[in-house]
């Protein structure tokens, strides 16, 4: 059931109140119906749907588009961490962090163009290629730099994504890891 059929549906049982909640910590966000025969509550659920296809609703293409947004921040404060630490456990933590930030960018794959998937892809294949420990300044750098200037942009084009190869392959990163038997 979408957000549109809830409120329609909703809107011909004599609305009386609506309610929206919006958890900052966790990102949830939610709407509540309260009508006279009966209540509604979207959660997440509206979100998890539009992660699957397109979204179809304004509501919920904003919705979307503020968690990748923040999901993209995250990224890009991490991979900045990443950088700046020498430690290697700190290295790891970090590591981990961005991976799982990266993976949960992946749930957003579609709802945004075909050359950010493949980049986003391209960088969550090469960042597992090695132990996190053993990266060097150079290549956390180069993951920083593709991560920020390409990877979290507006509209990544087919130029975006030649350049962040081009990056990696400069820092000893292997783009083509993917298709050997290296992971």
């Amino acid at each position: 059931m979408s957000y549109s059929d809830v409120a329609t549906r909703t809107q011909s049982k004599d609305l009386v109140n609506r309610k929206k909640s919006v958890n900052y910590s966790t990102g949830e966000y939610s709407v509540g119906f309260h009508t006279k025969s009966s209540e509604y509550r979207l959660t997440n659920s509206v979100i998890g749907n539009a992660l699957n296809s397109v979204p179809d609703s304004d509501d919920t293409i904003i919705r979307v588009r503020d968690s990748l947004r923040r999901l993209q921040k995250r990224a890009i404060d991490k991979a900045k961490k990443f950088v700046d630490v020498d430690e290697w456990m700190e290295q790891a933590n970090y590591g981990f962090d961005l991976k799982n930030i990266l993976k949960q960018m992946w749930e957003f794959r579609n709802c945004r163009e075909s050359n950010w998937k493949d980049l986003l892809n391209l960088v969550q294949i090469v960042f597992s290629s090695q132990e996190l420990e053993t990266y060097t300044k150079k290549q956390k750098k180069a993951f920083e730099k593709v991560i920020r200037d390409y990877l979290c942009i507006g509209t990544v084009e087919d130029e975006d994504v030649e350049n962040a190869m081009m990056t990696l392959s400069e820092n000893d990163l292997d783009v083509w890891c993917g298709f050997s038997e290296k992971l």
